[in-house]
């Protein structure tokens, strides 16, 4: 599909990069039964992209339309050569003890800005938190256009999370876990705004029982479709001048 063949909506949304999290070799965290991360990510991948094509007529495309092993750094760069107006990064989490539940909504930030979220994440998913370097990190321009290039998108970022975050919530009568901020490699030099949505705690027996129900992954697409259309509301009625 070509990025440029359909006019842009009138609020700029044309296009969108869904990410799977993991695939290939890489499974993510796997549940008590077995169920692989990669797997329930690409499920409900699949039909959020449906979704958003069938019903609001988005470009959209994902950074695997299989299981395969496609690395962090090259999920980001196939959003930012498409040009893409928003980018979704899908995950499944896991708890470092007891029985976590609900979901999480993160987007970038340089930094920790809580310990106890770093330690559990980076103990669940060793690597995606690795700092990444800009080309030609030693010419100071290229720096302060790395600087600039993380933060340009930041409120958008923050509006999106906070709108799947409430939405999910509100849909799927989930204990609301709250809007966070990481390193994830992930969503560095995205070039647009960009969130990572962990959907349910697949280390949680009862959370892994309903990632496996191919009825509630239906229901987390609908409800992050729907998180995503009203995120579109909100931005039009922002754009809206004033009478």
């Amino acid at each position: 599909m070509n990025p440029g063949s359909s006019p842009p909506r009138p609020d700029g949304i044309r296009a969108v990069v869904i990410d799977p999290g993991h695939g290939g070799s890489e499974t993510g965290t796997v549940s008590p039964t077995g169920l692989m991360e990669k797997d329930v990510t690409l499920s409900i991948a699949r039909l959020l992209k449906h979704l958003l094509e069938s019903r609001l007529g988005l470009q959209v495309w994902l950074t695997r339309e299989d299981d395969r092993n496609v690395d962090l750094d090259t999920r980001t760069a196939v959003a930012n050569n498409l040009h893409a107006d928003l980018f979704i990064s899908i995950h499944a989490n896991a708890a470092m003890r007891g029985r976590a539940a609900g979901v999480e909504t993160y987007y970038l930030s340089t930094d920790w800005l809580d310990e106890e979220t770093r330690k559990r994440l980076s103990a669940s998913e060793p690597g995606a938190f690795a700092p990444r370097r800009p080309p030609d990190s030693q010419d100071p321009l290229a720096l302060i256009l790395w600087d600039m290039a993380q933060i340009a998108h930041l409120e958008e970022s923050s509006r999106l999370a906070q709108t799947i975050q409430q939405t999910l919530n509100r849909e799927l009568g989930l204990p609301d876990r709250g809007v966070k901020q990481a390193p994830f490699r992930v969503l560095m030099g995205a070039q647009m705004p960009a969130v990572l949505v962990e959907v349910g705690f697949l280390d949680n027996p009862e959370e892994a029982r309903r990632l496996a129900d191919g009825k509630y992954q239906a229901r987390l697409a609908e409800a992050l479709y729907r998180s995503i259309e009203r995120y579109l509301s909100i931005r039009q009625a922002m754009q809206a001048p004033s009478p």
